[in-house]
């Protein structure tokens, strides 16, 4: 049986606050389940601190910028870049 591969998935804009208190959690389930598992970001444009923070806390997590703030229609330019 081939291996699932699992990418959780955040929308982000203007996130800061809930990525501080949500992040540990979600890498935590991510590092811990059976399956090949990572965590993505779509940052939308934030102009707080969202990208630093990621960045600077969670290095194992791939950050997508989005060139405009398209609202959940960032998911499918995301989803263009990835296998």
């Amino acid at each position: 049986m081939q291996e699932r591969k699992i990418n959780i998935i955040i929308l982000n804009y203007n996130g800061a606050g809930l990525l501080e208190k949500y992040m540990p959690s979600i890498a935590e389930a991510a590092r811990m389940s059976k399956h090949a598992c990572k965590v993505s970001v779509i940052d939308n444009k934030s102009s707080d601190n969202s990208v630093v923070f990621l960045r600077q806390k969670y290095k194992d997590v791939s950050i997508y910028e989005a060139k405009e703030n398209k609202v959940l229609c960032s998911f499918n330019d995301y989803l263009e870049t990835i296998d």
